[in-house]
């Protein structure tokens, strides 16, 4: 895996990385409290030569060289493949610098959320449990719908007026 990173102007880099037959370009712009980043991915097939990176008078191009040349238009931070070759004569050349190609993200897998709790009710995920005063929600393999005592948590059958262990008188 080749990688290349160049600098188009004040706090605007392009960093382009070979991976496979496979091109990625990300403009990164980086000004007073905000920072912007945009990828896309072109398949321009295994580079023969290192990228090439113009300056032209409606942005930058960039050509790279693999089954075929390609064409790559960056302009106001729109990235664009070119049907035909532009004109390139009398454009800057840029200095691309090679770097290391960064390592392939491995996300941990999250964790189960814990319960959640406020005031009287509470939440879990896994079921997926929701409890708020004497009423009880489960979802997962079967619906099912509990009741509490609001007074002291005891489940209650759907159809008691009173708590049997504490004598409170449920809603109905």
């Amino acid at each position: 895996m080749s990688a290349y990173v160049g600098h188009l102007a004040a706090g605007t880099q392009v960093q382009i990385m070979q991976q496979g037959n496979q091109t990625q370009i990300t403009l990164m712009t980086q000004n007073a409290g905000q920072q912007q980043s945009q990828s896309s991915s072109f398949a321009t097939g295994v580079w023969k030569l290192p990228p090439t990176l113009f300056r032209t008078t409606s942005g930058a191009v960039l050509r790279l060289e693999g089954d075929r040349p390609s064409f790559i238009q960056l302009q106001a931070g729109q990235l664009q493949a070119l049907a035909t070759p532009p004109e390139l004569s009398g454009a800057e050349v840029l200095p691309l610098q090679p770097i290391a190609a960064p390592a392939a993200s491995t996300l941990e897998p999250l964790q189960p959320l814990p319960p959640l709790k406020m005031g009287n009710m509470s939440m879990q995920m896994q079921p997926m449990t929701m409890q708020m005063g004497d009423m009880q929600l489960s979802m997962g393999e079967g619906q099912t719908t509990r009741r509490f005592c609001s007074q002291c948590g005891q489940p209650v059958a759907a159809g008691d007026r009173f708590c049997s262990a504490c004598g409170q008188q449920l809603q109905v």
